[in-house]
């Protein structure tokens, strides 16, 4: 390869990453944000111990719906591929955080929160690059 190819790779992966990156932050953001207005719910209201899953599972997606959206939105292409890195990346530190911290479990529920978590990205990233005004 020559050195002008290189530095033509080098500014793709750059433009392709700084979204990602700004995706999963904003992916993260929102879901803490999910996260504590549900805890707000659980100390207002007697709710049964079963829906916390499902509630974790809701600010998963919705982080990772929203993270696609926002990489999306800011890389302005290839919105199902992009949204669907984000969602991958944000599954996957959320689960090295849940490990480290020993508060997750190797099972068919991590399983499920990855799948959500990319086709959650993925449909955020089309919808991310489908808003993008048509000037």
């Amino acid at each position: 390869m020559r050195e002008s190819q290189v530095k033509i790779e080098h500014s793709k992966i750059g433009l392709f990453i700084k979204p990602v990156i700004f995706g999963i932050i904003g992916g993260l953001i929102i879901s803490i944000l999910l996260l504590g207005i549900i805890s707000f719910v659980f100390t207002m209201q007697d709710i049964p111990q079963s829906a916390v899953i499902l509630f974790a599972f809701f600010s998963v997606c919705g982080g990772a719906f929203m993270g696609g959206f926002f990489a999306s939105h800011k890389y302005k292409n290839k919105g199902l591929m992009i949204g669907a890195l984000t969602g991958l990346l944000f599954f996957l530190i959320l689960y090295i955080t849940g490990v480290v911290m020993n508060q997750i479990n190797v099972g068919s529920l991590a399983v499920l929160k990855l799948v959500l978590s990319v086709v959650f990205g993925a449909i955020g990233g089309v919808v991310g690059v489908n808003t993008l005004s048509k000037h």
